[in-house]
């Protein structure tokens, strides 16, 4: 892996969008004709309030495993089960891009906009810088596709960019 992956992320650049603000702009760009969401979480804990499935596990109504990941596994299970693919990476493969800090949670839709989450010290989202360079968009989705095995049938071979 190449230590450089995701700096478009790692330089602070893009437009801050407070929570509200970054659910309305997914939800809008989700509904449109996307040909792809990719997630990339690093985390192993977050707080998600106001999620059913989540308020369901921190009040205890849950069998009997309480870990963040194995709830967000229980969480993305019938997405799966509806065909999407899910990967999940070993953390220990990718030290070399964690040398200075964790890789960042990416989320890209489609080919317009991609957005690093934001988390507060809290753990809970707080919102996302937004990127719609499409030169960073398509090298984050190449960097994406190394790091999880799969390649987009859109994604193009164009000469990588971060700026």
């Amino acid at each position: 892996m190449n230590a450089s992956m995701f700096a478009c992320f790692r330089s602070g650049a893009g437009e801050v969008l407070q929570r509200p603000d970054y659910l309305a702009d997914f939800s809008r760009v989700h509904a449109s004709d996307i040909h792809l969401l990719a997630k990339l979480e690093r985390g192993q804990t977050f707080k998600e309030p106001g999620t059913p499935s989540w308020e369901a596990f921190t009040s205890g109504d849950w069998d009997p495993v309480t870990p963040y990941l194995q709830w967000k596994m229980n969480a993305l299970r019938p997405r799966s089960e509806l065909g999407e693919e899910i990967r999940v990476l070993d953390a220990g493969t990718i030290p070399d891009l964690e040398r200075d800090e964790h890789v960042p949670e990416v989320v890209i839709l489609g080919s317009s906009v991609m957005y690093a989450v934001i988390h507060d010290d809290d753990l809970k989202g707080a919102g996302a810088r937004r990127f719609t360079d499409p030169d960073q968009v398509r090298t984050t989705t190449q960097e994406f596709e190394a790091l999880s095995g799969v390649r987009s049938s859109r994604s193009s071979s164009r000469g990588r960019s971060c700026r």
